[in-house]
């Protein structure tokens, strides 16, 4: 499920944005158990996000290929900037 390329993206984004609102934000400044519950869900969403990117994909007929890959990356540039 998490290996899902779309999946991935998702849950890479939203990690990004919900540790980013005000008060998880604050949590984890405020809190070392916090602090460090954000950086692991930073690392295990990114590890799910690269390995769909990195990950060698068939070349198929109507497949996306390494296309995806790319793709994933410009799409997640424009949100997480």
């Amino acid at each position: 499920f998490v290996t899902q390329p779309v999946n991935a993206w998702l849950l890479h984004a939203l990690t990004l944005w919900l540790w980013h609102l005000p008060m998880p934000y604050e949590a984890a400044r405020a809190n070392e158990w916090a602090h460090a519950l954000q950086h692991a869900s930073f690392l295990g969403t990114a590890y799910a996000f690269w390995w769909v990117v990195l990950r060698k994909q068939p070349a198929k007929l109507g497949s996306l290929g390494h296309g995806l890959g790319i793709m994933l990356l410009f799409t997640f540039a424009l949100v997480s900037g």
